[in-house]
């Protein structure tokens, strides 16, 4: 995005005004504002001086701006990560809120059939494995295999080897619930 279209963003609410419809973003004067060598425009100042225009400039600037400087695909595996850390901590109910909410996020603003969506609900599957809860687990491992087969559907080698790494959790995680529990008859 050019500079002059990042401030066409930013000030999107200032361009559409009638009251500005002959007001242009010159070239050099836009790299200057963005150098910090010449301050913004005062017509631009005094127009997002007022209160109600500042809420409008602060919705703007989320609505349009923060998705661009966002990154996605680093989001999703940290809120996982997070998600699994909590229910280590103990706190599991925390880690599937999170991810139910990342998943609702992922449907509305892309789909429910990308890799993604699949990867959280993988996440949630192992999440109630490891707090025994099989019927959860069982579904949503379903519903990311689902979508694996759909994505991979000319690449068995890797729809078998997703399958394998979901098969191995099943054992690892009941091993694991099988030492808490043995630690905590033994306390």
């Amino acid at each position: 995005m050019s500079q002059p279209d990042f401030l066409y963003e930013l000030f999107e609410d200032f361009m559409d005004d009638p009251a500005n419809q002959d007001y242009s973003m010159d070239n050099g004067l836009v790299c200057r504002w963005m150098t910090g060598q010449a301050k913004i425009s005062p017509k631009i100042s005094a127009y997002y001086s007022k209160p109600s225009n500042q809420e409008k400039l602060a919705h703007t600037i989320h609505q349009n701006l923060l998705p661009l400087m966002s990154d996605c695909n680093m989001a999703i595996p940290q809120i996982a990560n997070y998600a699994m850390f909590l229910t280590e901590q103990q706190e599991p109910e925390r880690g599937i809120s999170e991810l139910q909410k990342l998943s609702g996020i992922i449907k509305e603003y892309h789909s429910d059939d990308c890799l993604d969506y699949a990867k959280v609900q993988e996440t949630l599957g192992t999440i109630y494995l490891m707090t025994a809860n099989l019927p959860q687990a069982k579904t949503h491992f379903k519903r990311a295999f689902k979508i694996y087969e759909k994505i991979w559907a000319d690449e068995p080698e890797m729809i078998e080897a997703k399958y394998q790494e979901i098969q191995e959790l099943y054992p690892q995680i009941g091993f694991c619930i099988g030492k808490n529990l043995s630690g905590l008859l033994t306390k």
